[in-house]
């Protein structure tokens, strides 16, 4: 929740968040960063991808074929950067892309076997980073900030298009 301040700086207003989010906001890059290092520690060097690579890989594996538009809209990502980004996955043999059947004019992208094979690989590489993260907390802890983002998680996805 954003709450206004008084009229201050030079854009004659100040946002304050309330203290529950600015903890959220400090804590968050901090988990982020070590989560990362761990999933990198798992990795063997061989599998090279970027977050937006990792994502896509991510919603073509859950949701299944997609068009172009479809991908750059739940990337939040322009027309030409999922273009360049599919265009780097299909170099690399993790996704296919395709003349859409009802309109040509569209491109449908495809998750191939090698990209289902990275997924599982980063799947196992995630599971393991979380699993040495959260485990430092007692289970208690876990099981509540996994209640709070499966809630999270229902609540963003309702509102994805």
């Amino acid at each position: 929740m954003v709450k206004q301040g008084p009229s201050a700086g030079p854009s004659g207003s100040e946002a304050r968040l309330d203290p529950a989010i600015a903890d959220i906001a400090r804590s968050l890059p901090v988990l982020l960063r070590h989560l990362h290092a761990q999933a990198r520690a798992q990795s063997p060097g061989g599998l090279q991808l970027d977050g937006p690579g990792a994502f896509a890989l991510w919603l073509l594996h859950a949701r299944g074929p997609l068009t172009a538009g479809e991908l750059a809209q739940r990337l939040r990502i322009t027309p030409a950067g999922v273009t360049a980004l599919v265009a780097r996955l299909g170099g690399g043999g993790y996704v296919q892309s395709t003349a859409d059947l009802e309109d040509r004019r569209r491109k449908r992208v495809t998750i191939t076997p090698a990209g289902r094979a990275a997924m599982r690989e980063m799947n196992g590489w995630w599971r393991t980073a979380l699993g040495e993260v959260f485990g430092r907390l007692p289970p208690e802890d876990t099981r509540a900030l996994g209640g709070v983002l499966r809630r999270l998680a229902a609540v963003l996805e309702a509102d994805d298009p």
